[in-house]
């Protein structure tokens, strides 16, 4: 069988699909009651396109979900987050930013040397950059937070800090834009 028509309506003009991968999963709540299922499946669309003419879509990577309930009572307050690891290259001098008049967040090294270690590659000169932008959803907020550490800008560990971080606040509830 075909993609669905949600796929189709992303046709982009002189654009063909190089590499589609398509997977499906089902929700599960995890840490909020060890595994349970809770009805939500997730239809995700990963693609490349082979699009000479144009070069920025050409060097992208495009990603269409579709969040489904499959079960019979409707869900309520139900957040849905994109977690990413953002280190390019060496991450000492990483730099994580959000524009959300355009519905981006980006990482780029802060300045002209990604330096190699001897346990990490950098780029040199030729410091990376990485963005990620919502076509057709809204960006609430962006949060980063250094993993490893306790602070209150840590990663979450209880369901409680995820929900927090998931309305823009830190794990311990403060307002992301009060600090």
């Amino acid at each position: 069988g075909g993609v669905g028509s949600d796929f189709e309506s992303t046709r982009v003009a002189n654009a063909i699909a190089e590499q589609l991968h398509w997977t499906v999963t089902h929700a599960t709540d995890g840490m909020l009651s060890n595994g349970k299922v809770l009805g939500i499946e997730l239809q995700q669309w990963v693609y490349v396109l082979d699009c000479d003419t144009n070069s920025l879509l050409n060097e992208s990577v495009f990603v269409h979900q579709k969040i489904i309930n499959k079960n019979a009572q409707p869900i309520t307050n139900f957040r849905f987050g994109i977690q990413g690891d953002l280190n390019l290259g060496n991450p000492i001098n990483d730099q994580i930013g959000t524009d959300a008049a355009r519905n981006t967040v980006y990482a780029y090294s802060l300045d002209n040397n990604d330096p190699s270690t001897s346990t990490v590659v950098g780029y040199g000169s030729n410091g990376p950059a990485f963005s990620t932008t919502l076509l057709s959803e809204r960006l609430d907020g962006a949060i980063a937070y250094e993993p490893g550490t306790s602070t209150p800008e840590s990663g979450p560990s209880t369901v409680a800090e995820v929900y927090n971080m998931l309305d823009s606040r830190f794990k311990d509830g403060v307002d992301i834009s009060s600090s």
